[in-house]
């Protein structure tokens, strides 16, 4: 992922951050959007890892669950508005093999887990503001260690990935603390001037979780 995108992103954070510093003495009726939140979530992401053999990045891919700790603060406005940003860890059935590519070598791509960052705008909807739509940004990071296997013998290489996701989502809270919610995304690469043997995007991204908020 670009530098520059790295830092409009955090930019983003700090806002969402300063915004909620800045209406924290707003009184209102409760918001049920509002302060620190925890949960768990299970979701089927597309995972893909890459290897880089004679200028090409040679991707493996698969849609595999990933289960998730989810911890995150939001501000609710007045008016229904909620803004706030979201962490996650995650482990992942992420263990990938391509078969004789190109004939040669087989590749193993090794990951068991991924951290998230992310941003979320919505509004809180229904008489009692009870049901949230959303939309949400996540900066993810995985790393798979690959192992390539060559008639010549057998080494390894590391790659790390910053992965853009992007989506829509639902959630609905009661009174008592309990959530849940849905959501559907995809995902944004860039890989640069690097040539890859296939296209990992248009995939779509699929989420449940419950919430508690404290």
């Amino acid at each position: 992922m670009k530098p520059t995108f790295l830092r409009l992103y955090a930019l983003l954070i700090a806002y969402v951050l300063n915004v909620g510093n800045v209406n924290a003495q707003e009184q209102s009726q409760p918001k049920l959007f509002d302060g620190l939140y925890g949960g768990i979530e299970i979701s089927m992401q597309n995972i893909y890892g890459g290897a880089f053999l004679d200028n090409v990045d040679v991707l493996q891919e698969d849609t595999r669950a990933i289960g998730s700790i989810i911890a995150g603060w939001r501000k609710q406005f007045d008016k229904g508005l909620v803004i706030g940003i979201e962490g996650q860890f995650g482990l992942t059935d992420g263990n990938l093999r391509r078969e004789q590519y190109e004939g040669l070598v087989n590749i193993d791509y090794a990951n068991s887990s991924q951290i998230a960052l992310g941003i979320k705008f919505g509004y809180a909807l229904g008489v009692e503001k009870d049901w949230l739509l959303f939309g949400y940004t996540t900066i993810a990071r995985r790393s798979f260690d690959i192992t390539v296997s060559a008639p010549s013998g057998t080494f390894s290489q590391e790659d790390i990935q910053g992965i853009l996701q992007y989506g829509v989502g639902i959630e609905k809270r009661w009174k008592n603390g309990w959530g849940v919610r849905a959501t559907a995304g995809t995902v944004y690469t860039d890989f640069g001037d690097l040539v890859t043997n296939i296209d990992v995007t248009g995939k779509i991204d699929t989420a449940l979780a419950l919430t508690y908020q404290f």
